[in-house]
């Protein structure tokens, strides 16, 4: 059976500029569209992360639930390697971060 698979993951955001930026900058994700106070990023053909702004958001509690961590595969251990050396030094199986929101973002190889 193959393994589970989330298609695109949807986040309201108080400053979708900001995060936009920073999901393009840090990750290398490219606007795919966007208006109406939404942006969708991803690959050059891949959806994975649709934002929608919302200037009214209030602050998020810790101690409230939601979205701890999202992985985005990629599909080897090459595009790895291109992505760390796009954004980070060194060499590993898996890179974790956390966006400015404290939202873990995990990259890992789909297979080893």
């Amino acid at each position: 059976m193959p393994p589970m698979q989330i298609g695109r993951v949807r986040l309201k955001v108080r400053d979708l500029d900001r995060v936009a930026g920073f999901y393009q900058d840090v990750l290398g994700l490219r606007p795919l569209s966007q208006g109406q106070g939404r942006m969708l990023l991803g690959t050059s053909t891949t959806p994975l992360l649709e934002l929608t702004g919302d200037p009214g958001l209030q602050p998020r509690n810790s101690r409230d639930a939601g979205l701890f961590h999202m992985a985005f595969l990629l599909p080897g251990r090459t595009y790895l390697g291109r992505w760390l050396a796009f954004a980070l030094s060194g060499t590993a199986d898996r890179a974790v971060l956390a966006d400015p929101w404290g939202t873990r973002i995990e990259l890992a190889p789909a297979q080893a």
